[in-house]
């Protein structure tokens, strides 16, 4: 992992890439992906499998789905405006 973080700085470095453009855009990537990890995350708290019989609570998972709908809906304004 740390030698592909490495070689990817190298290409950004040699390849003519601004460094705060490439930091801006991996920000933007990183703000689209999150509401899907935590619909995701919000899966498997709800599930017994993956829980070892003992889901989250309702409130907690309440509450991740708003940060989730919250976060898509950001990430809709942002294009949208």
């Amino acid at each position: 992992m740390l030698f592909a973080a490495l070689a990817g700085g190298v290409l950004i470095d040699l390849g003519g890439i601004p460094p705060l453009r490439a930091l801006f855009w991996t920000a933007v990537v990183n703000g689209l992906l999150c509401p899907v990890l935590l619909v995701l995350l919000l899966h498997v708290l709800g599930d017994r499998r993956h829980m070892a019989g003992d889901p989250a609570a309702r409130g907690l998972r309440a509450m991740v789905a708003l940060a989730a709908l919250v976060m898509a809906g950001a990430s809709v304004a942002v294009f949208v405006s």
